[in-house]
């Protein structure tokens, strides 16, 4: 018996030591410098799932979780997480106030109680088959034959929008404060047109937006300089500010020779519209800054000698832009205002849409369809029919506020909104740098 105690002594030490190990349990897990930060998940229009690896340091405070727009707010919104439970591996957020975005960026931020922070990896959410843009918006000029967007600020800064590539391909500071310009081909090459205040017309290559030449209206006309300029049979119109003269100026393109003109009719300030379909050269001028406001149409020959004009005020004795404005596909009538009166193209008044809890923005006639598209300030494209009366077909609610309904060489239209709420009469309302979203309207 004796013999056999050191042998339980044995089997009792190594018992207790096993024992001792199993007490210890499993080493503690090591801290963490990092944070892995997954891919994002769309849940819904507005909610977007986040979730990362969580930071195991006795010295965590909390999570600062931020949050961009790649393309059109540079700025990060940052917003404080504290998770619930600090032992679980990971931390998951629901992100509800997730911008409507092309793409959005986002990075966790991990703070410690001594102000240090560790920085996760930067994930993208990117929702499908939307198109935004950020740029200043004074007006919009539509390049049909490229399918090409110029976002024109009037402060000089143009923006190229190509519809084929969904971005912005270009942007260019032209160092003059600018006014409603148009687009023309001249020479075989399309041109850009840029009205300035002090007095000149930029010439601009329109695929490359490079400059080519330009064009001094004399006298000039100060303070308020050019107002709009149009092309037509290789001729240039320019409407100008308050003179002592004809506010209305025609030019050779070639030569940039003046040619004559006279017409007492004339009014300052006028935004200049072709009449489309026609041989010769028709126009209409919109005044600004006028009440109520003067509709003005032109007819020049081909070669830019005066034939004739017609003037009427606008229907309803309100102020109102000269952007909300639409000629109807046969040419004989245009859609104005922000009522929706509709015009013979010597402003003759004709009709009106139907009188709506809103007001108009934007229009768009289709005559494939016989359909008359109109944006509304309560962020809304109404339908109604092409002819009188102008019944209402049905409603489409936007998710921003529609600014320009253009139609596409391609099918359909292109409805341009912005995120800026647009007031019912928006005279000389710049919209800077606005976020702008691109769709297409079947």
């Amino acid at each position: 018996m004796l013999k056999t105690l050191p042998y339980l002594l044995l089997l009792f030490l190594l018992a207790t030591a096993c024992n001792s190990a199993d007490d210890k349990g499993a080493d503690p897990a090591p801290l963490t410098t990092s944070i892995a930060l997954q891919a994002p998940v769309l849940l819904n229009d507005s909610t977007a799932q986040l979730s990362w690896s969580a930071l195991n340091n006795p010295n965590f405070q909390e999570y600062r979780l931020k949050r961009w727009e790649v393309l059109n707010d540079p700025t990060a919104a940052t917003f404080t997480v504290r998770p619930n439970s600090l032992s679980s591996p990971t931390v998951a957020y629901p992100d509800a106030t997730l911008p409507y975005a092309d793409d959005v960026q986002y990075q966790v931020v991990g703070v410690l109680t001594s102000g240090q922070t560790i920085e996760s990896n930067t994930v993208t959410l990117h929702r499908p088959g939307v198109h935004i843009a950020r740029a200043p918006i004074y007006d919009v000029l539509f390049d049909e034959p490229s399918r090409t967007l110029y976002f024109v600020g009037n402060t000089g800064t143009i923006s190229q929008y190509s519809l084929a590539f969904q971005q912005i391909t270009k942007t260019i500071q032209v160092g003059q404060n600018i006014n409603y310009g148009s687009l023309a081909t001249f020479r075989g090459r399309r041109e850009l047109y840029l009205p300035t205040q002090n007095g000149r017309v930029l010439i601009y290559d329109a695929a490359t937006l490079t400059p080519l030449d330009e064009l001094r209206v004399e006298p000039v006309p100060a303070p308020h300089g050019l107002t709009s300029v149009l092309a037509s049979h290789d001729r240039l119109y320019i409407s100008t500010g308050p003179y002592n003269g004809p506010t209305l100026r025609v030019y050779d393109r070639a030569t940039k020779a003046p040619l004559p003109y006279q017409n007492n009719l004339d009014w300052y300030s006028q935004r200049l519209y072709p009449v489309p379909g026609t041989s010769d050269t028709e126009l209409v001028g919109m005044a600004q800054y006028v009440f109520p406001m003067f509709h003005t149409y032109y007819s020049f020959s081909a070669g830019g000698a005066f034939l004739g004009t017609q003037q009427n005020v606008s229907q309803r004795n309100h102020q109102t832009d000269g952007r909300i404005f639409a000629f109807f596909p046969d040419g004989q009538r245009y859609i104005s205002g922000a009522y929706g009166d509709v015009y013979s193209k010597t402003t003759a008044y004709l009709s009106g849409l139907p009188r709506l809890p809103t007001t108009f923005t934007c229009y768009g006639p289709d005559a494939a369809t016989q359909t008359l598209y109109a944006g509304t300030t309560d962020r809304r494209i109404y339908a109604f029919g092409l002819q009188a009366p102008h019944p209402l077909l049905h409603t489409r609610k936007t998710r921003f506020y529609p600014f320009k309904i253009l139609k596409d060489p391609a099918g359909g239209f292109i409805t341009l909104s912005i995120d800026t709420p647009i007031e019912a009469f928006f005279l000389n309302t710049t919209f800077y740098d606005a976020k702008v979203l691109v769709e297409h309207l079947d």
